[in-house]
Order: C-alpha cells, then sequence, then structure tokens
C-alpha cells in the first residue's frame, strides 16, 4: 500500500428535509453571499425562496448569481469573481450539480486573486491557498466536486478545458437531501450514473496503488452503481434508489476509494465535450470501453479481476464486453456518429488531449502517448 494523506473536511448533511439547514451552516460562513446556480430549475421548484428565506432568518445578505452552462467557462467564472470583490461577498453558496460546484470553487479562488483566472487552471500560477469558503447544496449527483478539491473549467476562446485540485478548495459543507433529485430525467440520470461509475473505473484501474481493501472498495462501488441504475431509470421516483446513486457519487470521487487513479479516460473525455458538446458522463461512456479493449493487452490480470469481481465473468474481455452492455443499456451512445459528428479526425483530437505539453496521459497502468489516444479515438468510429 502507498503512503497516503487522507481528509474530508466537508461536513455532509444527507437525508430528507436537510436543505431547511442552508441558512444556518451559510451562516457559519459569512455574512454575505453569492449564491450560484445553473438554470431557473431551483426557482421553479422553490428551492431558491426556501433558501433565500432561511439566508434572511439567519441575517445572511445574499446577492444571486445563475446561468451555470453544462461546462462550465472561466469567462463567467471570471464575471462573477469580479462582482464577488465588488460586493464584498465573503462566501458562495453553489445550489446545483458538478457544474455549478465547480465554478463556485473558480470564483472563490478568482475573488481572492489579482491575476487571470485561467493562469490558474493552465498550471501558470499556483493555486490561491485562501479562496472564499463554499458549500453546496447539491440537486444532480455524478462528480463528486461536493466533497472534493476539484474543479474544471473551459475556455471557449481558446478551446480548451482543464482542471485543478486542491485540498483548500474542498466545500466546507454539502446539503445532500436525495428528495431534490427525484425530479431529475432519465436522459441525465444516465448520463450521471456514468460519471459516478467512471470515477470508481479510474481509480480501480491505478495499479501504483495496490491494495486488497481499495480494490475491494471501487468492486463494490461499481456493482452498486451498475446494479441499481437500470432499475432506477424505470423508476425514477424512488427514493431509496436515488439515495444510493447520490451517497455513491460522493464516495466515488472523495478519496473515500483511496487516494490516486489513473484518469486518462478523463483527459480524453474532456476533448470530447470541448470539440463536440457532449455532456461529460456520456464522453466517458465512449471512452471507457475503447480505452479498455486498447489497455487490456498490457494488464490483462487486472481486467480479469475487473471481470470476475465486477461483471462475474471469466475473463478479461468478457468483462469488457459487460461494461459496455452496461452503458449501451442506459441509453448512452457508443460511437461518435451516434452524437451526429459524421466525420472527425483522430489526429487533431489527440492534439487537443496534448495540448498542455503533457508526455502522456494517465499513468496508473498505462502511459498513454499521444500515439495511444490517437488510436483509441479511432475506435470511436464505430460501436466496440
Amino acid at each position: 500500500m502507498i503512503d497516503f494523506n487522507f481528509s474530508i473536511p466537508t461536513e455532509i448533511k444527507f437525508g430528507r428535509g436537510t436543505h431547511l439547514e442552508t441558512g444556518t451552516l451559510v451562516r457559519g460562513l459569512g455574512r454575505k453571499v453569492l449564491i450560484h446556480y445553473g438554470s431557473d430549475r431551483i426557482s421553479k421548484s422553490g428551492l431558491l425562496e426556501q433558501i433565500e428565506g432561511q439566508l434572511k432568518q439567519e441575517g445572511v445578505a445574499f446577492v444571486e448569481w445563475g446561468g451555470v452552462r453544462p461546462n462550465p467557462s472561466v469567462e463567467d467564472a471570471r464575471k462573477a469573481a469580479q462582482r464577488c470583490k465588488a460586493e464584498g461577498i465573503d462566501c458562495i453558496l453553489a445550489i446545483g450539480g458538478g457544474s455549478v460546484v465547480d465554478s463556485a470553487k473558480a470564483i472563490a479562488m478568482g475573488a481572492r486573486f489579482d491575476g487571470d483566472l485561467w493562469s490558474i487552471y493552465c498550471g501558470e500560477k499556483p493555486v490561491p491557498a485562501d479562496p472564499l469558503p463554499v458549500g453546496v447544496v447539491l440537486t444532480i449527483p455524478a462528480t463528486g466536486s461536493e466533497a472534493n478539491g476539484v474543479s474544471v473549467l473551459s475556455n471557449y476562446e481558446l478551446g480548451d478545458k482543464a482542471a485543478i485540485a486542491s485540498p483548500d478548495s474542498i466545500p466546507k459543507f454539502a446539503v445532500l437531501n436525495p428528495e431534490l433529485t427525484l425530479s431529475i430525467p432519465q436522459k441525465e440520470t444516465a448520463i450521471a450514473a456514468a460519471d459516478i461509475f467512471s470515477h470508481c473505473f479510474e481509480r480501480y484501474f491505478d495499479l501504483r496503488r495496490t491494495s486488497r481493501i481499495w480494490d475491494e472498495l471501487c468492486e463494490g462501488a461499481m456493482r452498486t452503481v451498475a446494479g441499481i441504475t437500470p432499475s432506477l431509470l424505470g423508476d425514477l421516483k424512488n427514493y431509496d434508489l436515488r439515495s444510493e446513486l447520490m451517497w455513491s457519487a460522493t464516495v466515488a470521487h472523495s478519496n473515500m476509494l483511496g487516494p490516486g487513479g489513473d484518469f486518462a479516460c478523463h483527459g480524453l473525455a474532456h476533448v470530447l465535450t470541448v470539440e463536440f458538446g457532449i455532456p461529460h458522463g456520456a464522453a466517458l461512456a465512449l471512452i471507457m470501453p475503447a480505452w479498455s479493449s486498447y489497455a487490456y493487452p498490457h494488464a490483462s490480470k487486472r481486467f480479469d479481476q475487473f471481470a470476475a469481481t465486477v461483471w462475474g465473468e471469466a475473463d478479461g474481455l468478457a468483462g469488457i464486453e459487460k461494461l459496455t452492455e452496461f452503458l449501451r443499456a442506459l441509453g448512452l451512445a457508443a460511437s461518435l456518429g451516434e452524437w451526429g459528428v459524421v466525420e472527425f479526425d483522430p489526429e487533431q483530437l489527440a492534439d487537443k488531449a496534448f495540448a498542455h505539453g503533457q508526455e502522456y496521459l494517465g499513468g496508473g497502468l498505462m502511459k498513454i502517448t499521444r500515439s495511444d489516444a490517437e488510436a483509441i479515438y479511432h475506435k470511436l468510429v464505430k460501436r466496440i
């Protein structure tokens, strides 16, 4: 087992009615909060009005900042950070899913940073050690951003997407009420499930972190997501299944399954989101089988274990096929053509994946070079 540091400082409130504690939780962070959200769905549901009423009762002033797009942009985060400086904002409340939370983390850094926010994401400047504190009311479980320090932003001017990770960006609290997820549509639920599965999958295929307990935690989490999601898609209002998926999302990407992770699939998937507008989880559903079939010869024993413990199959290739079948059963596309991408150049996609000068992606199972990336993108021409 490798050496590691482990800390989950996020206070988590899980269960029915927990969103009614939001005002008190925010009061512990500051006196003037930026309420950050995406669509007007939270207004139509009455959630925004409820939370603002709580803030008024607690004597916390607030400024609204909505309109976060599914893949949050650095352009929007810059504007919001300037608003925070102008208004004297001292904390941020993110109400939404991973895009909103990632954007809130970016704004929290930008409000305490005088340079260009993108310079942090592209690695030119260090991550600020004193961002504004962030709290979360989660409405779309998928990314685990409510309990980790990761933030992913897109730069639409440059056609780029980048991630940072810092323990200082971990939210101070997260309200997880599965009742708030009962209205999530079927397709969005399926995409979220693929994202959750990928976080377990990417950790599992990091062979640098050899450990039986971490293996079994990841295997159990993957079995859970694969086992409950088809049932949930047929019963979207099922509170218990929603609860399982919501907690799986947090567990999968907050180091509860152990440190590290390969994350080559994430690097390859980011390009598909930027280039073709494919949602993150759906892009991962394309990449995971393609990466698996490419990587199998390099680690067949690991794929054999994956097949046996997650899918009950005898060999790794059968396990990869089961993974593919699971993702397709969720209604997720198997090729770029199913997303309406008639023509694409794998070479150009590989260039995009290595736009930041990396020598390789991943490295936990194998080092994906630029030529490897091109070969994996080639697999997206047709069904794996």
